[in-house]
């Protein structure tokens, strides 16, 4: 691993020799009563005049495909430019709170409650009562099939501004799941010919426009009923490149970015004209293993690229964040960090292949069997910092004796839903705790068939232990649910989980009340300023 690391160090020190290049030319992405949430956040700069002009400009990595909170991930968009709101959300400290509903009462198995928050209005107006939120997740759930997957609802009734949700079986993740911005409540008595790029919503800012891959433009809703912003607009710029997205903010073309690279991060730190805000996030980065591949088919293969990886490492340097043992970091309730996972360990990792048949038997410093190499093809997201990391691995899985070709694509889960492009290792950065809950990543990832289990794992067990997560009830029940899958999957090592991410938001030193949440599609409220 010698050689490993010193390629490592040469990385590294390229990498900041890039980011500061580019500092210096760059001078022109449970039940319970809720509580109020938190107001959205504004970024700074632009204007200094009165409250009425105060506009900030804001870069984000994701848009989306538009605005239709049920269309693709776009409800995270409406989430994160506070723009829409959901029933509950997570606060910061991954706690449900109430938001469109005040008050709810899971009545029994099968059955939740909500009292509608009195006063709320749509942006145009319009009075949000039960039978209008009824109406939006109606339509959510006739015409998105992510949504009908989060809530396998029976009926839904309304009264006055009481709400009642009946499930078509026990299901114990209700109530996360209607923190997705997916259900997102929007005004559907409405013509909605335009709901991609201005739905009506409840939050504080609404939509003026949306220009696919460029920006999107707000303005304050002056009765959004948790106290109107102080800002007047907000435009929102599409920057996907981590490079560009700190040169924006170094050049004061934007007020306020979200996920900076790790490599970009100290340029900003301990920097009187920024304030930075990272938390422990909910995102795993991690790595998916083909079984389609012979060799990753072989258990002892899996293990030993698990062995070969030194977790510690790659938190202090590319990726930031905590070493991780399983699927989800202690930033979520059901984190578990008394799982047995792999340590580093490189002569554990050998030995592993040795006792599968793999010996270097041409002197190539790489394993074969049958006088075939371990050659493994691994994708991963274009970007800079996403190309070091590949560097790294591929480094560390060679100094075990294997074999592994880099490929980058725009859009590394697109590729490896591809079946022409014949991935062995994807890697990816995951949100795990979407709403809270462990059902919804387990189901969507692990679960046989699942759409998002891209290297086609399967055990039994496993589903079982999913379809008893599915109808438990008691919080700390489904967290010991949870811990008991995370197990069956690192026994079986489908997947290598490397470590639990950070998440970032940093502004000028002007913007107040921004601040980065454990899930990534929370950033602005009513209450961001700028001073």
């Amino acid at each position: 691993m010698k050689k490993a690391r010193k390629y490592l160090a040469l990385l590294l020190a390229l990498a900041c020799i890039l980011a500061v290049f580019t500092a210096c030319g760059s001078a022109n992405t449970p039940a319970g009563t809720s509580e109020t949430p938190s107001a959205p956040e504004s970024a700074a700069g632009a204007s200094t005049g009165t409250p009425a002009d105060k506009h900030l400009t804001v870069a984000l990595g994701y848009f989306g495909d538009g605005l239709d909170p049920i269309q693709s991930w776009n409800g995270w968009t409406l989430a994160r430019t506070a723009i829409g709101e959901s029933l509950v959300k997570l606060d910061a400290n991954m706690q449900i709170t109430g938001v469109i509903a005040d008050s709810w009462k899971n009545v029994d198995a099968t059955t939740w409650s909500f009292h509608i928050r009195d006063g709320v209005t749509f942006q145009n107006g319009n009075p949000v009562t039960a039978e209008a939120v009824k109406a939006s997740l109606d339509r959510a759930l006739k015409e998105c099939d992510r949504a009908v997957s989060l809530l396998p609802v029976a009926e839904i009734t309304a009264s006055g501004q009481d709400l009642t949700i009946k499930m078509s079986e026990p299901y114990g993740a209700t109530l996360g799941n209607l923190a997705d911005p997916v259900f997102t409540i929007i005004d559907t008595s409405v013509d909605l010919t335009n709901v991609n790029t201005a739905p009506v919503c409840t939050g504080p800012f609404e939509a003026v426009s949306y220009t696919k891959d460029q920006t999107i433009e707000v303005k304050a809703y002056k009765n959004y009923w948790g106290g109107a912003s102080p800002l007047s607009t907000v435009t929102y710029k599409l920057i996907k490149d981590g490079d560009t997205l700190s040169a924006a903010l170094q050049s004061g073309e934007i007020d306020v970015g979200q996920s900076l690279s790790q490599t970009a991060l100290p340029l900003f730190t301990n920097n009187s004209a920024y304030t930075v805000s990272v938390v422990p996030s909910t995102r795993t980065a991690l790595i998916w293993l083909n079984y389609g591949n012979p060799f990753l088919s072989d258990a002892n293969v899996r293990k030993a690229l698990a062995y070969s990886l030194n977790r510690e490492d790659l938190a202090k340097t590319l990726l930031g964040g905590s070493a991780a043992t399983g699927a989800f970091s202690s930033a979520l309730p059901f984190g578990n960090d008394g799982l047995t996972a792999y340590s580093y360990d490189t002569g554990k990792a050998k030995q592993l292949l040795a006792d599968g048949g793999y010996k270097d038997s041409n002197g190539d410093s790489f394993v074969d069997k049958d006088g075939k190499n371990i050659e493994l093809k691994l994708v991963i997201k274009k970007g800079t910092d996403n190309s070091t990391l590949a560097s790294y691995l591929q480094a560390a899985f060679s100094a075990i004796g294997i074999k592994v070709n880099i490929e980058l694509y725009d859009d590394v889960l697109t590729a490896m839903a591809d079946k022409s492009v014949n991935f062995d290792i994807g890697v990816g950065n995951i949100n795990t705790g979407t709403t809270g809950d462990p059902q919804y990543f387990l189901e969507l990832y692990f679960k046989t068939g699942a759409s998002e289990n891209y290297g086609g794992y399967s055990n039994k067990d496993l589903d079982a232990l999913m379809g008893k997560l599915s109808t438990e009830m008691d919080t700390t029940a489904r967290c010991d649910i949870a811990a008991q899958a995370q197990q069956l999957i690192l026994n079986d090592s489908p997947y290598l989980f490397l470590t639990y991410t950070n998440n970032n938001a940093v502004s000028k030193s002007s913007v107040k009340g921004i601040q980065a949440y454990p899930i990534d599609y929370y950033l602005m409220t009513n209450k961001v300023d700028i001073g």
